[in-house]
C-alpha cells in the first residue's frame, strides 16, 4: 500500500467515523475469510459499514476526533463496524454472530 492508497484510506475511514451513530470494535482473529465475508453481508444490508482496519491507519484517522479515546485499543487483528442508522440494529447483528462463533 502505497503513501496515496493509506492517505486515502485514512480519509474514508474519518469521514464514516464523522458520519456514524455507533461504532463498534471487535478483533476477528480465529474466523473464516467465509466467516467475515458473511458478517460483512449482513452489516452491509442494515445499513452499516464492517472494514477490516490497519491499526497505525485507524490511529491517524481518529486523532482530534471524539473517537480519539479508541486509539489505546487498536491492537491485533481488528474490524471497524460503523452505523449511520440504528446503532441497536448493528450492535444486535454483532452480538448474534459472536455467540455463533465462539470457540
Amino acid at each position: 500500500m502505497n503513501r496515496e492508497e493509506k492517505s486515502s484510506e485514512i480519509s474514508i475511514l474519518t469521514k464514516r467515523l464523522a458520519g456514524a451513530k455507533a461504532v463498534i470494535l471487535a478483533e476477528y482473529r480465529g474466523l473464516k475469510v467465509s466467516e467475515i465475508t458473511e458478517i460483512r453481508r449482513e452489516v452491509k444490508k442494515n445499513a452499516g459499514d464492517f472494514k477490516v482496519v490497519k491499526n497505525r491507519l485507524a490511529k491517524r484517522a481518529v486523532q482530534g476526533s471524539p473517537f480519539a479515546p479508541l486509539e489505546s485499543h487498536f491492537r491485533g487483528p481488528l474490524v471497524i463496524a460503523t452505523s449511520e442508522a440504528d446503532p441497536v440494529v448493528l450492535s444486535k447483528i454483532l452480538a448474534k454472530f459472536a455467540e455463533s462463533f465462539q470457540a
